[in-house]
């Protein structure tokens, strides 16, 4: 990824506005290394956010939408990031493990 997962986590931990929200999640959706889920939950989220950006106030309740779609992306980015955190793990075990029985 352009960042790594928990680089997009801290980031995303932050936001306090859908501005912050939907620049989060272009960066999320324009890195080649995000993964189709990442991609498909940050594409949703620009086009709601997309909708009102520019209008002086939203209803409260789509606002109240686009925060917990932007609670899934946060999920779904930790659950990334522990799948990558396995994957390093893995590959780091297999490595020791060749040195030391070569």
């Amino acid at each position: 990824m352009g960042q790594s997962y928990s680089a997009y986590l801290k980031t995303a931990l932050t936001a306090k506005s859908v501005r912050q929200i939907y620049a989060i999640a272009i960066a999320i959706y324009e890195d080649p290394s995000s993964s189709t889920q990442l991609k498909s939950a940050s594409a949703n989220l620009i086009k709601k956010v997309e909708q009102i950006i520019d209008l002086p106030i939203a209803r409260a309740a789509f606002v109240a939408s686009i925060w917990r779609d932007f609670r899934r992306l946060q999920s779904t980015l930790q659950i990334e990031e522990t799948r990558s955190n396995a994957v390093s793990a893995r590959k780091l075990e297999n490595c020791t493990h060749y040195f030391q029985s070569n």
